[in-house]
């Protein structure tokens, strides 16, 4: 089995990373940030995570594929870690406080 390492550099200011770090990099918008704090306060709340629906009618989402974006990007930033083919597989990998922390710090 083959391995492709994507070689294609960016550039920001004080950075320069490969292309596959650069979610990492960027910072979680305030959305995103609401949508952790809700998925942080629902599992110390209840024991376990919300599902995708439940985080779209929370705020108001149109579609769950919304609510699916969300967290699919706070999953590319490092915030939290979703298992695939598993209900409610959301596991907290940095609190609402860590993120808005190296936030702050890239801006």
């Amino acid at each position: 089995m083959t391995t492709h390492t994507d070689t294609r550099t960016w550039y920001r200011p004080g950075y320069t990373c490969m292309w596959n770090q650069i979610c990492r990099l960027t910072p979680i918008t305030p959305k995103q940030l609401e949508v952790l704090e809700y998925v942080v306060d629902h599992i110390d709340r209840h024991g376990y995570a919300p599902s995708v629906r439940e985080i779209g009618q929370h705020f108001g989402f149109l579609s769950t594929r919304t609510a699916g974006q969300h967290l699919h990007n706070l999953a590319r930033k490092g915030a939290i870690q979703i298992t695939p083919g598993i209900a409610r597989g959301i596991r907290i990998i940095k609190r609402p406080a860590e993120v808005h922390e190296l936030s702050q710090e890239h801006e």
